[in-house]
């Protein structure tokens, strides 16, 4: 299969109507196509045009990330149509600004998205018994199932400042399937450079094996995993959301907003020494196999000086 952002829109509706033929009704689907059609018409008329994103495109250029925009917004509401079908929910809705799918061209004369990136899960899921669930929503349709630690800080965040477990599906749009696992999952994985990602650090996700049919009778209310909260994972933006969400006391408003710029400081720390412990790990590790598969490496430039006078005329 071609990368999304390769693909024209009728391709990729040609994909998702394919995979939720026998569980999603025909004519919802073809409700939810038209309205993404229409807005990836008019975002690519906009770009035609010259209009250029704010915040860039990581490189990628305005057709190809706006694609990718476009057709993320087109999964989201299929998926959110078909967990509402779901007999373990009691209701499900787009988190915060994650549902509002749309675009305008700003004061500076760009392209401006609301919604589209948010660091925010994209689901809010509420069950019977008044607990409650976020949901983040990723898809690969070249079969590599691999997820970005920025992305599983967002959920770690998310579940502090909003004091609610978080979880990752993962559809996997070339063979149907999905993969649900929560923020715990996570927690004794080793994050790897993903040099396939411009290096960034990785965590690999299991290969989806459900049918995306299942997801109807799935069991999602097991993705609760309250005692998250006692991992540091998630307890340090605890930390940082009680001294940025709470009313300081009278006269320490300045001493409080200097912890505020230390706590974020400290997790920054964090992250760097994390990245530089697993940088040079993989480093070590590109060194080892050189010299391994080439011992003569170890060899002085006068030794294979000497070595390569041997082999030439001269």
């Amino acid at each position: 299969m071609k990368r999304l952002d390769e693909m024209e829109f009728i391709e990729i509706s040609n994909i998702y109507q394919n995979m939720t033929k026998d569980i999603l009704d025909k004519k919802l689907f073809i409700e939810i196509k038209n309205e993404y059609e229409k807005k990836s018409i008019e975002f690519m008329k906009l770009v035609d045009k010259g209009y250029k994103l704010k915040g860039g495109t990581l490189g990628r250029g305005e057709l190809k990330y706006s694609r990718n925009i476009i057709y993320g917004w087109f999964l989201e509401k299929i998926i959110l149509e078909i967990l509402k079908q779901n007999k373990t929910i009691k209701n499900i809705n787009f988190f915060g600004d994650d549902g509002s799918h749309e675009f305008f061209i700003n004061n500076e004369n760009k392209i401006e998205i609301k919604g589209s990136k948010t660091t925010t899960p994209d689901f809010l899921i509420e069950f019977n018994d008044g607990k409650k669930l976020l949901m983040e929503l990723k898809s690969a349709a070249r079969e590599v199932f691999t997820i970005k630690k920025g992305n599983v800080k967002s959920l770690s965040k998310s579940a502090a400042f909003e004091k609610i477990p978080t979880s990752i599906i993962m559809i996997d749009l070339v063979n149907n399937t999905y993969e649900i696992k929560n923020l715990k999952y996570f927690i004794h994985l080793q994050p790897f450079v993903n040099h396939a990602m411009e290096g960034q650090l990785c965590y690999d996700f299991p290969r989806p094996s459900k049918n995306i049919k299942e997801l109807i009778d799935e069991n999602i209310y097991q993705y609760i995993d309250e005692d998250i909260f006692d991992f540091e994972i998630v307890k340090k933006y605890i930390v940082l959301a009680k001294a940025s969400q709470n009313k300081p006391k009278l006269g320490k408003a300045t001493i409080l907003k200097k912890y505020m710029t230390i706590i974020n400081k400290k997790i920054k720390l964090e992250e760097l020494n994390e990245e530089l412990i697993i940088s040079q790990a993989d480093f070590n590790s590109k060194i080892c196999n050189i010299k391994e598969k080439y011992p003569e490496v170890e060899k002085s430039w006068n030794e294979l000086d000497n070595e390569i006078n041997n082999l030439i005329e001269i």
